[in-house]
């Protein structure tokens, strides 16, 4: 077993012990004589290695002679509905011009009334880490009156804290000194495994498990100490509330979340850098880090429920349910703890996006696929991570006529997927800009340039087109993911007949050429290179070209000749075309004329006629070089810009 995991495990156990009774109900300490009123403090270990927990022994609990605990009725909520919480968080725009009101409206949904603020709702859905509402209030500290301040610090940390925790009936007693201690060794252990793969931050972790007893949801909070000026300490103080003592996935992963919190702190040094840190960095990375290192708690699922049912919401808008967005980066290669220094550093989402690696091929081009839960359709279209849940996201239904268009955006740092309904013959991608990715289980490809399917079980086949290669068959009902990139992701889809889709490929652009060896005084080279951009019955432009002698001293370069013609119809076709120009030599100039008759049958090129040869000295007549049926290509790349979009 490595050292990475023992504290995992025995930490585990001395939780669960010191919180649980044998038959896994929650349990209570009998009150002693004095109530409890200790913080505990960890200094910064002096190295980055682990540090090893306490080896506690299990906890015997003592006899209590208080009544049996009043039997209540629990509402279950599902979490993934909206809350006044979520509803402020999602608010809360950290990239944007803080305002008073609303930082103060998030804090007193967590902590009660603050003056100034909206009295809040007796229940604000407020669950797990709660920082986000200190770090609001930190940002505008600087316009807070002396008394909201006050009320602030008071909430946060209150002078007459007694250490307690929440049992069954919603009592209040002093905890077992066992928890107290694990808690603190938790802290410590999670303190230096995060170091351990990041760096240390320098100041002094402070531990508080609170008193407070309330009805609301909360498991936690981290809070750094400020100097006068804004500026951080460096020292950092993790409270516990009740709500995250009663088991130990959710203590765990809680003092794992605020711990990594205190490394944030570090690493943005002051109230304005740590209020100006997107919501997807700071509470996002604060989700994965825990459950990457402890354990999953209930939490943790309903932010991978958040996020998994939300490919369309923008990064910049997300906030613990980013852990699906650094899980994704692990996945596709990047290690999340290599780069968060660097995200940290960054402003505002662009930069944070490019400094953690996720602006690239690997990342992009599987990110909005993966939504979808279905391996089914290939690896790039399931994603996983640290306490993932079952979820998958339903893709959208989009009807496309057999023959129409339609076109889909993803906006910036946002994905959709889409499922394509069509009895079109021939599924055609017109236009792609950013990054997206088509599956029917058979094909899976993220090349979505200027791409052809066949929909067709017969297939797609064109006669009389050269080198005719049918599309790629495409069947059932094909699965379209788009990846928002920085600048967003569009896809523009077409539906066409078999008839158009062979129309359009006979008329894309095609060549006839004819290349030479060299030989005893002929020079090697292309004597003939025709092109058509629409197609071997469309309009032909090239050259013909003479010369290219070298022998004995006597040197005749290669001369262009223009040729143009155009043919029409289908079939095998007939035009006349005629050629002249004049081939200069050391010694003389020699004009020439050809007429000529070009034959093109859909796949090949005959040319034959006759031509002279003509100087002021003597004159040749049927001179042409013999060309034997060329066949007719597709034409290179970039030759007929226009016509390669088509």
């Amino acid at each position: 077993m490595s050292d990475a995991s023992r504290p995992k495990i025995i930490l585990f156990g001395v939780i669960l012990l010191a919180a649980c009774s044998s038959s896994g109900r929650q349990s209570l300490p009998s009150a002693p004589a004095e109530p409890i009123a200790t913080v505990t403090a960890t200094d910064a270990p002096a190295t980055t290695e682990s540090v090893p927990p306490v080896a506690t022994p299990p906890v015997t609990q003592p006899t209590t002679t208080e009544p049996a605990p009043t039997t209540t009725t629990t509402t279950t909520i599902d979490p993934t509905l909206p809350t006044p919480w979520t509803d402020a968080v999602a608010a809360f725009d950290p990239e944007a011009e803080p305002r008073v009101d609303a930082a103060l409206g998030l804090f007193a949904l967590v902590f009660g009334a603050i003056p100034g603020a909206p009295e809040p709702p007796q229940d604000s859905g407020a669950s797990g880490d709660v920082t986000i509402a200190v770090r609001a209030v930190r940002g505008v500290w600087d316009q807070l009156s002396a008394e909201q301040q006050a009320a602030v610090e008071e909430a946060l940390h209150p002078k007459d804290a007694a250490i307690h925790v929440v049992g069954e009936g919603r009592r209040s007693a002093p905890p077992d000194a066992k928890l107290v201690a694990a808690i603190n060794d938790a802290a410590k252990n999670q303190r230096a495994a995060i170091a351990a793969k990041i760096g240390n931050f320098t100041g002094k972790l402070t531990v508080v498990v609170a008193a407070k007893d309330n009805a609301k949801h909360d498991y936690g909070v981290a809070d750094p100490e400020v100097r006068p000026d804004g500026t951080f300490t460096g020292n950092c103080t993790i409270t516990i509330f009740p709500q995250a003592q009663t088991g130990a996935e959710e203590l765990l992963n809680t003092i794992a979340h605020e711990v990594f919190h205190c490394f944030q702190f570090g690493a943005y040094g002051s109230n304005a850098g740590w209020a100006r840190g997107p919501k997807w960095v700071t509470e996002g990375g604060a989700e994965w880090a825990a459950a990457t290192i402890t354990l999953a708690d209930k939490s943790t699922g309903d932010r991978w429920d958040r996020y998994l049912r939300n490919p369309n919401k923008p990064l910049q808008n997300k906030d613990y349910d980013a852990i699906g967005f650094w899980a994704h980066l692990a996945e596709s290669g990047v290690d999340p703890w290599g780069v968060f220094h660097r995200v940290w550093a960054a402003a505002g989402t662009p930069a944070a996006f490019d400094a953690a690696g996720a602006n690239t091929d690997a990342f992009l081009d599987s990110w909005g696929s993966g939504y979808v839960r279905n391996a089914a359709l290939g690896a790039a279209w399931d994603t996983t991570g640290p306490g993932i849940t079952p979820t998958a996201f339903a893709p959208t239904a989009v009807a496309l006529p057999a023959s129409g268009a339609v076109a889909k955006v993803a906006p910036p740092f946002a994905s959709d997927v889409f499922v394509i309904e069509t009895d079109a013959d021939v599924l055609v991608v017109r236009e792609t800009s950013g990054h997206a990715r088509l599956s029917d289980t058979t094909i899976d490809t993220p090349e979505l340039g200027e791409t052809r399917f066949c929909r067709r079980p017969d297939g797609c086949a064109c006669p009389n087109v050269p080198n005719d290669i049918p599309p790629a068959p495409l069947l059932g009902r094909p699965v379209l993911a788009l990846s928002g990139t920085p600048a967003g992701t569009s896809v523009s889809l077409e539906a066409v007949t078999l008839e158009l889709h062979c129309e359009e490929r006979a008329k894309q652009p095609v060549r006839a050429h004819l290349d030479r060896p060299a030989s005893t005084g002929v020079l090697e080279g292309t004597v003939l290179d025709l092109v058509s951009c629409n197609g071997p019955y469309g309009d032909w432009s090239g050259v013909l070209r003479l010369g290219g002698l070298s022998t004995g001293g006597f040197e005749v370069p290669f001369k262009e000749l223009p040729v143009a013609f155009s043919v029409g119809g289908v079939g095998v076709r007939t035009v006349p075309v005629a050629v002249a120009g004049v081939v200069p030599t050391p010694v003389f100039d020699v004009a020439v004329n050809y007429d000529l008759q070009v034959t093109v049958d859909g796949s090949t090129m005959t040319i034959s006629g006759s031509g002279s040869a003509a100087t002021d000295v003597f004159a040749i007549e049927n001179v042409l070089p013999g060309l034997a049926p060329l066949p007719i290509e597709p034409a290179p790349p970039g030759v007929c810009p226009a016509a390669d979009n088509g």
